[in-house]
Parts: C-alpha cells; structure tokens; sequence
C-alpha cells in the first residue's frame, strides 16, 4: 500500500468516526432536553379556575339571567340579570323589575328548573317611596321550602351590605365566612349602596351584619346553599306545644299527642305527621338527643337533619 493509499484510509476511516460520534451525540442531546433539561410545563389554568367560580361557589346559585316572556320584550332595555336573594325575591334594576320573565334556577335536587317572574309590586313601591328609582324587584314562582310538611318558608340565599363597600365586584364571598355578599348594583355605570333597602324589603332577609351568626345549609349534591338566622332551643320547644295544640282532636278521637306521655314520645309523634319527606318511622326519637345536644346548632329539627353537615353525617352513619 502506497504512502497515499495509506492516508486516504486514515482520513475516511477519521470521517466515518466523527460523524457517528456527533450524530450519537446529537440524538443523546435530544433525548436529555427532553427528558431532565425541560423546564416543568405549568398547567393552564381552566376555564373555572380563569372566571373565578372555583373560588366562588358560594355564588352560583344566586346570580340570573332574565329571558322576556313571550310577548313582553322591549327593544329599549339592556339585556337583564338579577340577584335571586330569598326564594321568591330578585334583586335587579328599576327597568328590569317592570316586566315578565323566565329564569332557570337551582332547585332542591341540584337541578336547574325554569321558573316565572312578574314585577313585585310592594316592594318596588317601598323602594320608589324610599327615594330609590334605580333599583327594582321581581317575585319569583320558586316553590316552598318546608321546615315542616305544614310550615312553608322562603330561604335567604345571599346577605345584602348595609354599608357598602369599595369592592370592584357587585357580589362576592365573604372572606371571613365565605357565604354570599352583594356589596352594591350597578345602574348605568353607577354604584348603588343597599343600605337603605332595610326599610323595603322584609324581615327575614340576610344582611352583612348576619354573616358571622347564620347558619347554613346545602343539599346532598352540595350545589344549593342557603342561610337563616339562627332558632333556639326554647324556641323549637314553643313551636312543638303549638303542634300539640293544632293536633289534640277533641274527647273521645284519636289523639296523636294524648295517647304519649313524655315530651319526646308526643313530639316524635308529631315529627312523623309533619315530615316533609314523608312519615320517617322513629326518627325524631332516635336524633332528638343529637339534634338537642349543647352546643345548640340554631337550626330547626328537619333542616338540621336533612340539610346541614351535622345532621346528615349523625344520619348516615347512626341509621336507626
């Protein structure tokens, strides 16, 4: 082999080598970027997380949108939405409050239902008499809340501020308590305060100053939440003596309520009448003493039983 022959060998051999060393480098390189080097992805925020409402659950169900009833659209009012603040109140504007809609909201099983609503007369007169004309009202066609199968009640489902606040936000979560706060209403780009709607609209409404003492329920889906004031032992005891009044028949009937001699027999004698989930055998025998239990909860015997955090564990796993 000639001295050329020779270098010509050492040279392609040399070339052969360097590209099989970089190219096994550069696949290596590839694999390490991707696999150590590569920075932690950071997921993207969802669409909940982005709007809010995964820190703000308290609210959905309280806020709505109003859809005209057939027939009575106007072309001069903005699109309208309100506040759903008890049951059968909404809390809009003055224009909006003057005409028919439909809304959905959150029923008793977690479900969206469609209902009516029609302007509420008495309380957009209290409101135009309290010198108010930004604001108006609608009455809801929700259906009753039943603490008892005779005793209908409308729920709060948000606390209105009687202060107000500098807070950019119509409606909030409280961040001490974290229940529903609507701090003021916008009207033509205009705060609107509350504060004087406590001569308008009735006693039972929640208010800031309730937060920190109402007590609150949920349904089993948990996507319902509503608040009442607290209610006391002696309380609940007058109410049940009522109950033995409307249920003691005449001499010589049956007698629900003369045929037990305790307070507690006569009692859960009435508590199967007055069920509202319909005649549960020995319930209130079997949960009176963890209904009644000190600390007191404040709520009353079904609502704690069938709605609240306490009752529905002790139910759930202390089943008579």
């Amino acid at each position: 082999m000639t001295m050329i022959s020779m270098w010509l060998v050492l040279a392609l051999a040399a070339s052969s080598l360097s590209r099989l060393f970089f190219v096994s480098r550069s696949i290596g390189v590839e694999v390490e970027d991707r696999t150590h080097d590569a920075p932690a992805r950071t997921p993207l925020p969802s669409l909940r997380a982005t709007s809010g409402t995964s820190n703000h659950t308290c609210l959905r169900s309280i806020h709505v949108s109003l859809r005209p009833s057939a027939g009575d659209s106007d072309a001069n009012v903005d699109k309208c939405e309100g506040y759903l603040i008890r049951d059968d109140i909404i809390l809009t504007t003055r224009a909006c409050s003057q005409r028919r809609f439909s809304f959905h909201y959150v029923s008793d099983d977690g479900s969206e239902k469609q209902a009516e609503a029609a302007p509420h007369p008495e309380l957009n007169h209290a409101a135009h008499q309290s010198m108010d004309d930004s604001i108006g009202f609608l009455s809801a066609h929700v259906p009753h809340h039943y603490q008892f199968l005779s005793q209908p009640v409308r729920r709060a489902r948000a606390f209105l501020s009687s202060v107000g606040s500098n807070s950019t936000t119509e409606v909030g979560c409280d961040e001490t308590t974290g229940k529903p706060l609507i701090h003021h209403i916008e009207v033509g780009g205009q705060r609107v305060h509350l504060g004087h709607l406590r001569s308008v609209l009735p006693g039972d409404v929640l208010w800031d100053q309730d937060l920190k003492t109402a007590v609150e329920f949920s349904n089993r889906s948990d996507k319902l939440r509503w608040y009442a004031r607290p209610t006391t032992r002696s309380n609940e005891t007058e109410t049940m003596k009522r109950f033995f009044e409307k249920y003691s028949g005449p001499y010589g009937s049956i007698n629900i309520v003369e045929a037990r001699k305790t307070f507690e027999l006569k009692s859960a004698a009435i508590a199967e009448a007055e069920d509202p989930k319909g005649h549960r055998r020995n319930c209130y025998k079997y949960y009176f003493d963890y209904w009644h239990e000190k600390p007191f909860s404040g709520m009353t015997y079904f609502d704690w039983l069938d709605y609240s955090d306490q009752g529905r564990s002790k139910y759930i796993h202390k089943k008579p």
